[in-house]
């Protein structure tokens, strides 16, 4: 049984881990869409440079490897509602990334969003360490909600920022 189907533009993954090496046979350039309803971890470079992904599904993800999705221009949602954590450069470079599900994410490594253009909302309750290296070029950040947050360095300069929810920030 094939665990990696490409239909009509739609890759679905029925593994509970993603590899680049099992992507090796596939065209990048024709990839728009990722299901992916067991994946657990993807890992690092798996995704990379994968233009023309649009939207990824991907409801049991926990972890995302190092530059997983880095360089996935065109990649704007990623609905990944178990996502815990993201390694050093998981989304940088996704230009137009604007939602994604970050509500059960603990940890956040260096460069995860970096030219991250698009992204304007960061609601991470459990999230309890932000440092500046992890939102560079994210100018249009405005919306941060971190209930948990304990540890934040100069990450939130940001000139459209407008809400601001870190009651445990000292």
């Amino acid at each position: 049984c094939n665990k990696y189907i490409l239909v009509n533009n739609t890759l679905v993954v029925l593994e509970t881990e993603v590899t680049a090496q099992n992507l090796e046979s596939f065209d990048k350039r024709e990839i728009f869409y990722l299901i992916a309803p067991y994946c657990v971890k993807i890992q690092a470079k798996c995704f990379v440079c994968f233009r023309n992904l649009r939207y990824a599904w991907l409801p049991k993800l926990q972890q995302v490897g190092a530059s997983s999705f880095s360089g996935c221009y065109s990649l704007f949602k990623l609905s990944c509602k178990n996502l815990q954590d993201a390694q050093i450069q998981a989304f940088s470079q996704c230009f137009s990334l604007s939602q994604i599900d970050l509500h059960e994410l603990i940890q956040l490594g260096n460069s995860v969003f970096s030219n991250g253009f698009a992204f304007q909302v960061l609601s991470a309750n459990k999230l309890k360490r932000l440092n500046e290296q992890q939102f560079l070029e994210c100018n249009q950040l405005f919306y941060v909600n971190c209930d948990s947050l304990t540890e934040c360095s100069t990450c939130f300069k940001n000139k459209k920022l407008k809400f601001v929810h870190t009651p445990k920030l000292k």
